[in-house]
């Protein structure tokens, strides 16, 4: 009867044991399911957060600092008479340009691989909804943009056309004009000088290397390039360049007969001497009236192309406006997504963490009673 007792006490003993086992068991299971579905939405959260949010910030910072340096190169373009001679803006305006391009590909397709192009070191998901209906429309007034752009350095190149550097100055051609009118004059001073005393004159008389004639080369291989290679260029914006192009031609035609009748005025004496620097007088008030003819037609012509190209810039700013105006909305918008994803992953992760905290004190409670009821 004793051993029977004792059995049927271990007995008792057994499954208080195996139920406070398994109570402990599934109260453990119940932790773990909590603490792995806690860590995978954090975990998913956080992805969320790093791969897609912040990316697509970081996107739309780069692509304002595009924007304005775009900007800023179109300010260059017009404003910084050494770029004139150098030409190097429209390198600036063509990389800023696209690298943006780079980048609307990028919001709307996304980046799977790091190392896009251009130096982009980040993994992107394309946008989505607003964000993306905002991209869409600041791509529109992109394209709008690119015709603007074109225009202007259609106009840009006219006026370019027109400045040069020149004895270490950069001069436009109604400048350089006004020199010549003042160099010419002095070497006809001198000149007359010495038909007046029947000397000898020391001054130019070579017409290769007169400096008009050096000049006028170099302009006139610079004009026929640029009105024959660039397609943009119209019939209508040729016409004040080519009225300027037949003046400087037939200046130059003058420039070489003066300088013809001068060496023969030099090498002459006495009568002979006046005779050849009659005609001398005859080519200079020539030379002094295409002068003038010059100096008024390049000037409307450079205020012209000047006002032309200053009017497509102001459109053009107008429209960088629009463009940084839909970046910043989105920018905006984005910043906003982050902030939310930022708050409902803390917001969870507290959550979350206090209801493990809970569940694990529930258990410790239930541990304990468990551990009286099997005393």
């Amino acid at each position: 009867v004793k051993f029977d007792i004792e059995s049927d006490g271990l007995t008792s003993i057994n499954k208080k044991l195996a139920f406070s086992f398994t109570i402990i068991v599934i109260l453990t299971v119940i932790i773990g399911i909590i603490g792995i579905i806690s860590i995978n939405t954090i975990n998913n959260k956080s992805v969320s957060l790093l791969k897609t949010k912040l990316p697509q910030q970081e996107a739309i910072t780069q692509v304002i600092n595009i924007s304005q340096n775009l900007n800023l190169a179109f300010e260059k373009c017009i404003f910084d008479k050494k770029q004139y001679v150098k030409h190097s803006h429209k390198k600036d305006i063509i990389k800023n340009i696209n690298n943006m391009r780079m980048y609307f590909t990028i919001f709307e397709k996304g980046v799977e691989k790091s190392g896009f192009k251009n130096k982009v070191f980040f993994r992107s998901l394309p946008l989505k909804g607003k964000d993306l209906d905002l991209e869409k429309e600041a791509k529109k007034e992109f394209q709008k943009l690119l015709n603007l752009k074109k225009e202007m350095l259609t106009w840009h190149i006219l006026k370019t056309n027109l400045y040069f550097n020149w004895e270490n100055e950069i001069l436009n051609v109604n400048e350089i004009a006004y020199k010549f009118k003042n160099d010419r004059d002095i070497w006809y001073k001198k000149l007359s000088e010495a038909a007046s005393y029947d000397a000898r004159f020391e001054g130019n008389t070579n017409y290769k290397k007169a400096k008009f004639h050096v000049w006028y080369t170099a302009y006139k291989k610079v004009q026929d390039n640029m009105l024959s290679k660039n397609k943009n260029i119209t019939e209508e914006q040729k016409q004040g360049h080519l009225k300027l192009n037949k003046l400087l031609a037939s200046y130059d035609k003058n420039v070489k007969k003066i300088m013809k009748m001068a060496t023969k005025t030099n090498k002459s004496n006495g009568a002979k001497k006046q005779k050849n620097f009659k005609k001398v007088v005859r080519y200079y008030d020539r030379l002094e009236k295409l002068s003038k003819e010059i100096i008024i037609v390049s000037n409307k012509l450079i205020h012209k192309t000047e006002d032309l190209e200053f009017q497509t810039f102001q459109k053009l700013s107008l429209q960088m406006d629009k463009i940084n105006n839909s970046f910043h909305k989105l920018e905006m918008n984005i910043q906003k997504e982050v902030e939310s994803t930022k708050d409902s992953l803390m917001d969870y992760t507290s959550r979350a963490s206090t209801l493990l905290i809970i569940t694990i004190i529930i258990v410790i409670i239930i541990s304990i009673f468990v551990s009286l009821y099997i005393t």
